[in-house]
């Protein structure tokens, strides 16, 4: 395996620790909360059934369709949370790759002192 395709494996597997941090029918109920609709109107307007809208409340993940829907009806980007997740773990593999290239120099210049 190659440095560069091991690099997106380990991105990958970061971006799911991070990911699986996450749970989104957490996020969702707090923000059908915020909003105050009924969960009767919520759930029609969403298209499921109220015991599928306390089953959404529940999930861990979600459809991105569906996803796609109740953003719409809560007038909320829901979506951010995957993309913040994969942004923070970018930031934090250039933070890894600094701490390296600093590690090297440091090293580097204790046998030039020497």
């Amino acid at each position: 395996m190659s440095k560069k395709s091991k690099g997106k494996e380990s991105n990958k597997g970061s971006f799911k620790a991070i990911k699986a941090k996450l749970h989104i029918g957490k996020k969702i109920e707090e923000i059908f909360i915020q909003k105050g609709m009924h969960l009767t109107e919520f759930a029609k307007r969403v298209g499921k059934t109220r015991q599928h809208v306390y089953n959404i409340f529940g999930m861990q993940s979600i459809d991105t369709d569906l996803l796609k829907k109740v953003s719409e009806v809560l007038e909320f980007d829901f979506f951010r949370y995957y993309t913040d997740a994969y942004k923070e773990v970018e930031r934090l593999k250039a933070e890894v790759e600094a701490f390296k290239e600093l590690t090297v120099f440091l090293k580097n210049k204790s046998k030039n002192a020497t």
